[in-house]
């Protein structure tokens, strides 16, 4: 309501404008029109901020030039009027001049401030998914808050290419386990704010705003990087991004990812030690990318030739190698491919590259069945035919697995050409296959009769696919 009075107040205003400069155009050729009285008294701020919050700073802003100018308030809530927290949280409150009420009012709140972003966190260490959409139906749950903050920072980002002034601002959010940092940029136009774009990670560090108008744009310069390697633990290295708005004038109020130093070199590999292997297994590889050129599907990628592995980490080692590489570095590689050692020489690129960007992440297929590496142990405790293979032990009703006629006790050694040999082995051709496709299975009764049936690989529910550990390196 308060908005559309805001917007309300623009409307009046600028017919009033318009009505007196047509009286004074009749009465005299030589009068000017009257500018509108934008002025505003100041807020008092004991109104918007509540006892027992402290400010800490007040800062005037233009935010919309046909408006008296906003005022940014931050302001600290002590430890002990936060439940559940034992520090302070930062509030920053943009206050508007509402001309048709003649009134001071609160037009965004971080702290109560919701849109429909996800933000990635930690291992999701991929910046091209926070695209702002459209806010969610009003039959959906609303998105938890905004943020609670520590330590705030805001600051103009101004004149841009499409007109209006946005706010950029960033802190910790305590409303997170881990206390994460979060950015973000708010667009105000017509009395409306809207976040144009937002990113949560373990340590973003503070920003800049660079360039000279009318194209400003976001920069950090000590973003740390956590990789899927290390989710709990440590960034493999800082690096900088850049935001800003894109050339379109539809998307005026949003921002996007215009420059991004990270290393890429285009493959999808299992970051998990589910396939027992020393080093990554890549899944899928990205057109056009890097390793397009070098790397194979069911490569091994076991270390960077010169880069010392960390310890300590929960998933694979040479994720992080190769992100402690900037892009533009050449590197080489130890892999394994079928079985034989050799090394492949490999220019990483940059993750703001359009290749990057638009690369379609694996859609892995679904069996739905339970089953375990096939061993001479199980198969002379069950008197079953000692092939290598994945025994079935569980095939789930209704299941492209039970569809194909999979039942427990066979043992599938092969899908789709990719041979079968242990429980870690079929991560490879349910990605190649994908969902939603159909190939070939052989299996081996409990009889030992060998035989091949058709099967349409399904869509994994949310939480049943074995390959959850997909990194993207």
């Amino acid at each position: 309501m308060r908005a559309q009075r805001w917007i309300r107040a623009g409307v009046v205003l600028a017919s009033v404008v318009a009505l007196s400069g047509q009286l004074a155009s009749c009465s005299s050729a030589a009068s000017v029109a009257p500018k509108p009285d934008l002025s505003a008294p100041p807020p008092v701020l004991a109104k918007f901020v509540p006892v027992p919050d402290r400010v800490l700073s007040v800062k005037q802003m233009v935010l919309d030039p046909t408006l008296p100018p906003a005022v940014v308030v931050i302001s600290v809530a002590p430890a002990v009027a936060n439940v559940g927290m034992n520090y302070p949280v930062d509030t920053i409150r943009v206050l508007a001049w509402d001309t048709y009420a003649k009134r001071w009012t609160v037009v965004f709140d971080s702290a109560t401030a919701q849109f429909s972003t996800v933000f990635p966190l930690d291992a999701v260490d991929d910046l091209y998914d926070v695209t702002v959409t459209a806010p969610p139906a009003t039959s959906t749950p609303p998105p938890p808050p905004l943020a609670q903050l520590v330590d705030a920072q805001v600051a103009q980002v101004a004149d841009q290419p499409h007109g209006g002034v946005d706010l950029a601002f960033e802190g910790v959010d305590a409303g997170t386990a881990v206390g994460a940092q979060l950015a973000g940029i708010v667009h105000f136009a017509d009395g409306v704010a809207t976040v144009g774009w937002a990113y949560e990670a373990r340590d973003l560090g503070p920003f800049s705003v660079i360039g000279k108008a009318p194209n400003q744009q976001l920069a950090f310069e000590d973003a740390e990087w956590v990789t899927p390697a290390d989710p709990e633990c440590c960034g493999v290295r800082t690096f900088r991004f850049v935001v800003a708005k894109p050339a379109e004038p539809a998307e005026a109020a949003y921002y996007s990812v215009v420059s991004d130093n990270r290393s890429w070199l285009g493959a999808w590999v299992l970051s998990s030690y589910a396939a027992n292997q020393v080093g990554a297994e890549v899944l899928a590889i990205a057109p056009k990318s890097p390793a397009a050129k070098t790397l194979k599907p069911g490569d091994v990628i076991e270390s960077v030739v010169g880069t010392p592995a960390r310890s300590g980490l929960l998933s694979r080692p040479v994720i992080d190698e190769i992100a402690a590489h900037t892009s533009g570095s050449v590197v080489t590689l130890n892999i394994d491919r079928g079985g034989k050692p050799m090394q492949v020489r490999v220019k990483l690129g940059s993750r703001d590259e359009q290749a990057a960007i638009v690369a379609p992440p694996p859609d892995p297929g679904y069996l739905g069945l339970s089953g375990e590496t096939m061993t001479e142990q199980l198969a002379a405790e069950y008197s079953l035919p000692n092939v290598p293979g994945v025994l079935v032990t569980e095939a789930g009703s209704g299941t492209a697995a039970a569809s194909a006629g999979l039942e427990a006790d066979d043992i599938i050694v092969d899908i789709g050409s990719y041979l079968i040999t242990s429980l870690g082995s079929l991560d490879l051709p349910l990605v190649q296959v994908g969902a939603d496709s159909t190939t070939s299975l052989q299996f081996v009764t409990p009889q030992g009769v060998r035989r091949t049936v058709s099967i349409t690989l399904a869509t994994p529910p949310q939480y049943g696919s074995a390959l959850q550990d997909l990194a993207f390196v």
